[in-house]
């Protein structure tokens, strides 16, 4: 039951993916996946639960892939870049569930869904600016929780609208110098030119 549920939880997801909206009749979900309205109210009890069920499982799998993805970065900076883009496609995801017609913000299953997985990446985040001290890409006398919890805040207010999202998705060097300017008070002169290098910007003499 449980694994029938998750299938058809993700054959959902394409349907909202598919529509670029959540807003989509019951009805019309199960003709796209080939299946009866009945079927669907077999495993979820309402359109509701199905978005929120959706959210779960996409919020779950972009953290599945953060951590995997995290094993390939070959320095704190460059972990902290992984996830800032990897919270960037999370959000292009779930962006289409942001509208008045299915305001799921109010749902206390999708806060608290939004809530732990902020507490896992809290901890992340954490991990790799305490990294970052040690192999001195940041300063001594960081505040490494502070630090932690600004740079996530920062992420969340920056991808918190479509329109910046819609913005954005022009370029990604936008979002690499937006980064930049996060994190640059942080570091040692080892960590900057290490940015640097990464984000691929050039100091020119004045």
């Amino acid at each position: 039951m449980k694994s029938k549920r998750l299938y058809y939880t993700d054959k959902i997801a394409e349907v909202f993916h598919k529509q670029k909206t959540a807003n989509v009749k019951v009805e019309e979900i199960a003709q796209e996946i080939g299946i009866t309205k009945k079927t669907l109210y077999n495993y979820f009890e309402s359109k509701k639960e199905m978005i929120e069920s959706v959210v779960d499982y996409i919020s779950r799998r972009k953290m599945q892939e953060i951590k995997q993805g995290l094993g390939e970065q070959t320095s704190p900076i460059d972990a902290l870049v992984y996830i800032a883009k990897t919270m960037f496609s999370t959000s292009k995801a779930l962006c289409n569930f942001d509208e008045p017609q299915v305001n799921y913000a109010n749902s206390p299953v999708i806060k608290n869904i939004f809530k732990e997985r902020r507490n896992e990446l809290l901890d992340i985040v954490n991990f790799h600016f305490n990294k970052g001290v040690y192999l001195g890409f940041f300063e001594a006398d960081l505040d490494v929780e502070l630090a932690s919890r600004y740079y996530i805040f920062q992420l969340e207010n920056l991808f918190a609208r479509k329109e910046t999202i819609s913005e954005m998705m022009i370029s990604d060097q936008r979002l690499l110098q937006v980064l930049y300017y996060y994190m640059k008070g942080n570091c040692t002169p080892k960590g900057l030119e290490h940015l640097r290098e990464s984000f691929d910007i050039r100091v020119t003499a004045s």
